[in-house]
């Protein structure tokens, strides 16, 4: 039962996964209609996410609703992770305005077509074309990608020391900004120094607390 339910065509579907924009959640019909539009004239079967809860998911979900029957789609609403990442390495590209197009597609080598300005000033890998929101440049877009096939992964956002690169870089950033003041190595714990309070201090000679009360007795 999971199989069948988890069943999709590959490479020769595109997946789609499109988010409202909250900062314009009431133009979110005429965005995902407009999309819609652009799939349906490339031909190709869809694998289309049904949007999360936010602002604009109703409008949204009535452009996808409105779409079925004019070309073969189907929609997810949600993937265990591990099926998730494996259906995008079996899609022809990926069509959107998802982070998953600049991130995990990146590493995962999937053409994507990137739409609007969702993902602006975030960095690119080879793999993304971005797009407006325009009919027949997202159309000449998805034509484009599917025809080029897989790229080469990229380990733009890391390959597994993401964490420790982002550390770093603050790390750095801090340093060349307060000079001597940051001088702790990533994973060094913290030194209290003089940051001790009064009563702390008390306790740390053996003295009584603030109650008369011997540390670590309870009232």
């Amino acid at each position: 039962l999971h199989r069948r339910r988890h069943s999709f065509p590959t490479r020769r579907s595109s997946d789609l996964l499109q988010h409202p924009v909250s900062t314009s959640a009431a133009a979110a019909f005429h965005e995902m209609a407009a999309t819609m539009l652009a799939l349906e004239s490339v031909g190709l079967p869809a694998i289309v996410f049904w949007p999360g809860n936010e602002a604009g998911m109703g409008a949204t979900s009535k452009a996808i609703r409105m779409s079925r029957g004019r070309f073969p789609l189907r929609t997810v609403r949600n993937l265990p992770p591990a099926r998730f990442l494996r259906l995008l390495t079996q899609a022809a590209c990926l069509v959107g305005n998802s982070s998953v197009g600049i991130r995990e597609c990146s590493y995962l080598g999937v053409p994507v077509v990137n739409i609007g300005d969702r993902q602006i000033h975030r960095e690119r890998a080879m793999n993304v074309l971005d797009t407006d929101l325009f009919i027949p440049e997202i159309n000449s877009a998805i034509r484009w990608q599917v025809a080029h096939g897989q790229y080469p992964p990229s380990s733009l956002y890391g390959a597994g020391d993401g964490g420790t690169r982002m550390a770093q870089a603050i790390q750095d950033f801090l340093g060349e900004r307060y000079g001597n003041r940051v001088n702790r190595r990533i994973g060094d714990q913290p030194r209290r120094g003089h940051l001790v309070s009064q009563e702390d201090d008390r306790l740390r000679r053996g003295g009584r607390g603030a109650h008369g009360q011997d540390p670590g007795v309870s009232a």
